[in-house]
């Protein structure tokens, strides 16, 4: 009898003994909340970062589209622990609000090596040589086009092959076709975003401009050459009716993707848009949909400017768990990671090393060849920035908006108005 209650003693003591260690694993379980896109990639990230960190579990947090608010959110007591960070103006915008903590010295005591990233990525996580983030990916503009709508109207596909704007102009009047009943596109040539600042950008530098003189002080992109790309970009929609409205978008729209224009290539009624390859787990999707990419459109004896575009992680300065959250950037750097964006179609790897393996970049999701394509565009890709005193979220989302509204949708005012404008307000914000 002894020898039983002893031994249920035992058994007792031991039942006692895993529960406790139990509750004292889930006590010491530290939990931080990530704010960032919905892309379903982010999941199996946060899961991988898990398996590495069982001490650590990550929530998501689906980031807010208004910057000012992100930017009240970070100050003070922060509901996240890492911040993703979309922009130039919205990365410096933060770091001087002092809303984010400042890594470099962390990153010294570990050798961490910075380098090891694009150096395009340095404008958005680096500011007067102090670290504040880390990059997550990187990426640029390539041309997507419909290769079924090519070949059905007998245009030979663009592989290998960088067509001049007024190719694509030409190209994007082939491939729209109305319905003769319904007197509205079968399908459009291409879609073109007038209010994108990317687009601006790379017509601009393509045509040999910049938004800023070289002393900074002023606004200097009016001239003739950047005019005459912004009327071809005007005609496309309003002489050829090559690309949708405000209104046709909204007839066409798809539901459930990150935006109207994705949603639509992905159901073959465009011919041609601009992106990034982010864009592409939307269109694998349709299996049904023939596409391909080529390197984007340029004029005659002018470099291929392309837009350069990152997505950096930070920590807000009053997160409760900094040493959880730096491991986390930390965790941005590694093999493992990097090799999620590889295989996903997320972006292309922010560390270099990565990006240019063609064996680490094997997938069966992309072909060597439209891996090939992204990796190339990088050599001309640029970083948008613009002068210390500059607003920039004043300028983009008030007189740019604006003006493009007026002119590009309204047709109320031209070209020449426009930029005059633009320049005359803009110069009005230099502070």
């Amino acid at each position: 009898m002894k020898t039983l209650m002893k031994k249920l003693s035992i058994l007792i003591f031991l039942a006692i003994a895993i529960s406790c260690a139990r509750q004292s694993n889930k006590k010491h379980l530290i939990t931080i909340r990530w704010c960032t896109d919905n892309n379903p990639l982010r999941i199996k990230q946060i899961k991988l970062f898990e398996k590495f960190n069982p001490d650590i579990k990550v929530e998501l947090l689906t980031q807010l589209k208004n910057d000012q608010k992100l930017l009240q959110m970070a100050s003070g007591s922060p509901v996240f622990d890492v911040l993703d960070i979309y922009s130039f103006a919205m990365f410096k915008d933060f770091v001087k609000r002092n809303v984010l903590v400042d890594l470099t010295d962390k990153f010294k005591n570990e050798s961490f090596d910075i380098s090891i990233v694009w150096p395009q990525t340095r404008e958005q996580f680096m500011y007067n040589n102090r670290v504040y983030a880390f990059p997550c990916n990187a990426g640029n503009f390539v041309l997507f086009y419909n290769t079924e709508l090519f070949e059905k109207n007998g245009i030979p596909l663009l592989e290998n092959k960088r067509i001049t704007w007024k190719e694509f102009r030409n190209i994007a009047k082939k491939l729209t076709k109305t319905d003769p009943v319904k007197k509205f596109p079968e399908n459009f040539g291409c879609y073109i975003d007038y209010n994108d600042n990317n687009l601006r950008s790379i017509l601009l530098w393509q045509t040999g401009g910049d938004w800023f003189s070289k002393d900074q002080n002023k606004m200097a992109f009016n001239y003739q050459e950047y005019a005459a790309a912004l009327q071809d970009l005007y005609d496309i929609r309003h002489i050829d009716h090559s690309t949708p409205t405000k209104g046709d978008m909204d007839s066409l729209a798809q539901e459930g993707t990150w935006s109207q224009s994705v949603g639509i290539f992905a159901t073959g009624k465009i011919g041609m848009k601009f992106g990034g390859k982010w864009e592409e787990s939307q269109y694998r999707q349709n299996k049904a949909l023939g596409y391909n990419v080529a390197y984007l459109p340029s004029f005659p004896d002018e470099k291929p400017y392309n837009i350069f575009m990152t997505r950096t992680s930070a920590i807000p300065a009053g997160c409760k768990n900094p040493d959880a959250a730096y491991k986390f950037i930390k965790y941005l750097a590694s093999e493992e990671y990097n090799k999620t964006i590889a295989v996903s179609g997320d972006a292309l790897p922010a560390v270099m090393k990565f990006a240019q393996d063609k064996n680490f970049m094997k997938t069966p999701l992309f072909s060597d060849y439209k891996n090939s394509i992204y990796e190339k565009e990088m050599k001309y890709a640029r970083f948008l920035t613009f002068p210390e005193n500059f607003p920039f979220y004043e300028f983009a989302s008030t007189i740019l908006k604006e003006q493009a509204e007026s002119c590009f949708d309204a047709s109320q005012i031209s070209i020449k108005k426009m930029l005059d404008t633009i320049e005359k307000k803009g110069n009005e914000l230099f502070k």
